[in-house]
């Protein structure tokens, strides 16, 4: 990928399937970290961290804007 031209479809159809195949591996990661995670942390802890993240979240989101 690093010697094709940028504005070449084959460069662009290959930065989608590595885009993919990212995206594919991040939510594998993310469905094995959140089932530990419910595994080991009591319900009232979880659900005020998952609080925590979301106000984060919205402010993140504010500031790009």
């Amino acid at each position: 990928m690093h010697k094709a031209d940028a504005s070449s479809i084959a460069y662009s159809g290959e930065a989608k399937v590595l885009k993919d195949y990212l995206f594919h591996h991040i939510e594998e990661g993310e469905a094995e970290i959140i089932a530990k995670v419910r595994e080991l942390m009591p319900a009232a802890e979880l659900k005020a961290l998952g609080e925590k993240m979301m106000a984060r979240k919205k402010e993140l989101l504010a500031e790009t804007a």
